[in-house]
Formats: structure tokens, C-alpha cells, sequence
């Protein structure tokens, strides 16, 4: 067990399991919702997590905040794949919503740039008497630069702004999702987590999962966290579909898990087909490190290096500028 950062205003906890010297004051309910929590980022660039918890639909103001570091040669650095659980208050008040705001900084590899920022917001409820799950990828092309924000600052418009003008939130891959999710039951509390470790099913009936306290995790993963999960044989899937980190993927098709479990397609808006990465259109390219269709991208015409509008025009059509 680890520390409770309690809100005394609110009186949700966060449970950082595993981070820290035990505390006797974490105490567990049958009621929480654990957050599986896993990135794509290289272990080469410190990854900075701020997660933040509030009760009701707000996602400004006071709420329960803790703050991870991971990262080769960090001190005090998390492992992830990791988990951490929410508690509901004190006063046993189930009913209202719970907002959970995950905030993330990637160092930039020239310290003189700046890092890739990016959020993931979700919206959740307890289940009384229930231990239930969900799983958060904060995925480093939610950081991407894109266009059409609300933001008056263009070089603030991220994927994951645009996302949130659209009332979503960024998802596996770059992919705008649902803010609100429903948690799943964790069905059996002595099975094996989305780490690998076992849960810890102490006398009282609460569950234990650890958010991988320890030492840097650089010996084990190359080049990234995802590459370590080996299918797990615990679980049963559909026809055609494959489980992967707790979760029952389709190899053809999805983008953290293409071909092979772990297998990252890494180039913005590109696809998984028949289980290999690429880019789809009329004029496929990748340019600027992401996947384009030159035939018919105002600012990508033809080539990489054409931009219509600044040429003048106001079109693409067949890669030439109109």
C-alpha cells in the first residue's frame, strides 16, 4: 500500500499503491475503481503524470492530485504498464460522478525545445459494493499539432484540444473518444493485472494492485512500455480477436497492437491493415511525421513541400493546387 492524497473538501482519495513507504491509513473498500494506466512515450524522454480526481462534472477547480515521473535514469521513476486506485469519500456518497483528468508532459529531446503536452479526460461512476476498472493510453500523438482548435493560439491546438472543442477526449492512437466511460467489473481480485503482477486479496476483502514502485524499467522494455505484453493465456477472446494486455484486440486492425501484441503503428493518422502498418488514401505520403492523402491536402499538395494557400489557391484536387 502507498499513501492516501486525501481531499479533506471532497473526501476522495487516491490510492498511489506500491509508490511509497506503507501507510496504515489507506484502507481499501469494496467500492473503487482501479485505473490501468499505460503510454507509448519512450523510456528516453521523462514522462511527467499529473492525475487529478474531483467529484461532480467540473474539470476546473480544487480535486485530488498526485504527480509520477517515469523515465530512464529518474530518480524515484514509476514502471508502467502501472495502476492506481480511486476511493469514494468517507461519508459513503456514491451517487455523483467522478471527473478523472490525467495531464501529461514528455520531455522534449533538446532540452531547449518544448515538451509534448497533452490531456485525457474521463468520466466515471462508482458501483456500490463493487471493485470495477478502466484502462487510460495516454498516447504521444495526442500531443500532435492540428488545426481547427477554439484555441486562439494555433501552436496551442493539440489533437487532444481538438478532441475536448468536440466534447471528447484523446484516445489509443491519437483517436478522439467518449469522455465518459463505464468502468467494467473486476471480476476475479486474485487475477493477474494488467503488469502481471498478482492482486493482493488481504482479510478484509479489499484488492491490492500495485502501480509498480521500484527502479527504472529500462532493462526491460525496447524501446517502449507496450512491447512487454505477452498475450495473456487467462483470458478468452472472440473469434479473431487476440488478448493483449487485458484487453481482447483485433491484430488486423488495431493500432497498439498491430500484427503482434505491442506492436505501435507510431505515425500520426496512419492505419493497421491486415496487420501491418501504413497509410491509406489516393496519394499516400508521410510528411512532417505524419500519414497524408497529397491528392487532396490543401497544404500537402502533390508533395510534402506544396502548400496551396500560400500559393494562392484554395484547393487540391489530384495533387495539383486549384
Amino acid at each position: 500500500m502507498g499513501t492516501v492524497f486525501a481531499l479533506r473538501s471532497l473526501g476522495l482519495s487516491i490510492c498511489a499503491l506500491g509508490l511509497i513507504a506503507e501507510d496504515a491509513s489507506c484502507v481499501y473498500p469494496p467500492t473503487e475503481v482501479l485505473v490501468f494506466l499505460d503510454t507509448d512515450a519512450p523510456l528516453t524522454q521523462p514522462l511527467t503524470i499529473v492525475a487529478t480526481v474531483r467529484l461532480g462534472a467540473a474539470l476546473s477547480g480544487t480535486g485530488t492530485v498526485h504527480r509520477w515521473v517515469r523515465g530512464a535514469g529518474v530518480a524515484g521513476s514509476i514502471r508502467l504498464p502501472g495502476s492506481f486506485a480511486i476511493v469514494p469519500p468517507a461519508s459513503g456518497n456514491i451517487d455523483l460522478p467522478v471527473s478523472v483528468v490525467i495531464d501529461a508532459s514528455l520531455a522534449a529531446v533538446n532540452p531547449a525545445d518544448r515538451p509534448l503536452q497533452f490531456r485525457v479526460i474521463q468520466r466515471l461512476s462508482f458501483t456500490r459494493n463493487q471493485t470495477t476498472y478502466i484502462r487510460i493510453f495516454l498516447s504521444t500523438q495526442c500531443g500532435g499539432l492540428a488545426t481547427g482548435c477554439n484555441a486562439a493560439i494555433p501552436a496551442l491546438c493539440t489533437i487532444a484540444q481538438l478532441c475536448e472543442d468536440r466534447g471528447q477526449t484523446c484516445g489509443e492512437a491519437g483517436r478522439c473518444v467518449p469522455q465518459a466511460i463505464v468502468p467494467q467489473p473486476l471480476v476475479d481480485a486474485g487475477a493477474t493485472t494488467v503488469d502481471g503482477s498478482r492482486s493482493d486479496v488481504r482479510s478484509d476483502g479489499s484488492t491490492d494492485v500495485s502501480m509498480d514502485g521500484g527502479g527504472p524499467d529500462a532493462a526491460q522494455d525496447s524501446p517502449n512500455d507496450a512491447v512487454i505484453d505477452a498475450p495473456d493465456t487467462g483470458m478468452t477472446c472472440d473469434a479473431g480477436r487476440t488478448p493483449c494486455a487485458m484487453a481482447c484486440v483485433d491484430l488486423n486492425t488495431s493500432l497498439q497492437n498491430c500484427g503482434a501484441c505491442g506492436n505501435v503503428c507510431t505515425i500520426a493518422d496512419n492505419d493497421c491493415v491486415s496487420g501491418a502498418c501504413s497509410c491509406t488514401g489516393v496519394d499516400p505520403r508521410v510528411c512532417g511525421g505524419r500519414c497524408l492523402d497529397v491528392d487532396s491536402n490543401l497544404l500537402h499538395c502533390g508533395s510534402c513541400s506544396t502548400n496551396c494557400q500560400r500559393l494562392g489557391f484554395s484547393r487540391c484536387r489530384g495533387g495539383a493546387c486549384l
